[in-house]
């Protein structure tokens, strides 16, 4: 793994590695009877990548990939915290094992003053309210980094709840209503931030390359939100054309 902070990401992975009973079998893989991770860096793509395999007797491991996460050289140490988070959740949900409940003492965003513009924290407060199974990733964030990498969190959680609502059918129909008044309030009322999360992280994420259940999903429950719909279509047009911004969202 010819990666600059390989070390540190080890580190970072370790007690996670160690709970799931991962041991290392070389510089990097880790294994357990029935699951093996490897960690890899894609240098031409500047991707740090998570991958996984299922031994088998007598066959060298085949493994596939899990995650990938762009890290360039624009990027940091403080960057790995980020890249340890959607590792950990990827490992868990593939394994189907739940983090230990560690961070309930960290307290969930508040909603904006009456009358002040609504900041990512104020919209990450409803969000939350709509979507409490995610309050504890957000509590995993806040004590990793210290700090809220609210891009981060949208592109997993934000696009994931939008892919599932628009792929539910009938039995999402009414909560999609909902998330989509949603959204389109806090682009209207948020500050640039929120509206930048909404349009390019969220709507650009799940649909830059599933346009087609944009179309016929999305564009006729938003098409009287006109400024929202424009700016949407933008988002997703953009992402759809350009491969840097498409593996920042990945």
């Amino acid at each position: 793994m010819n990666f600059k902070y390989e070390q540190e990401l080890k580190e970072l992975l370790t007690p996670l590695f160690n709970e799931l009973e991962l041991k290392p079998c070389d510089d990097d893989i880790y294994l357990k009877d029935d699951f093996a991770v490897k960690l890899d860096y894609d240098e031409e793509k500047q991707l740090v990548v998570l991958k996984a395999a299922k031994p088998q007797e007598g066959e060298s491991l085949q493994f596939i990939t899990l995650s990938e996460y762009l890290f360039d050289s624009g990027s940091s140490e403080r960057d790995l915290k980020a890249v340890a988070i959607d590792f950990e959740e990827t490992l868990r949900s593939e394994l189907g094992v739940k983090r230990a409940k560690g961070t309930s003492k960290i307290a969930l965003p508040t909603r904006a003053v009456q009358g002040e513009t609504p900041t990512i924290e104020a919209f990450t407060k409803v969000f939350l309210d709509m979507c409490p199974k995610n309050r504890d990733d957000y509590r995993l964030m806040m004590e990793v980094n210290g700090s809220f990498l609210y891009v981060e969190f949208y592109k997993k959680f934000g696009v994931q709840r939008m892919k599932e609502l628009a792929h539910g059918g009938a039995k999402t129909e009414k909560q999609l209503g909902k998330f989509l008044n949603f959204l389109n309030k806090y682009f209207l009322e948020g500050d640039r931030y929120v509206i930048a999360t909404i349009t390019t992280v969220i709507m650009a994420g799940a649909f830059y390359n599933d346009r087609e259940t944009f179309e016929t999903v999305i564009k006729p429950r938003i098409s009287e939100d006109k400024y929202f719909l424009s700016a949407a279509e933008a988002s997703i047009d953009y992402a759809a054309k350009h491969k840097k911004l498409q593996a920042v969202l990945s």
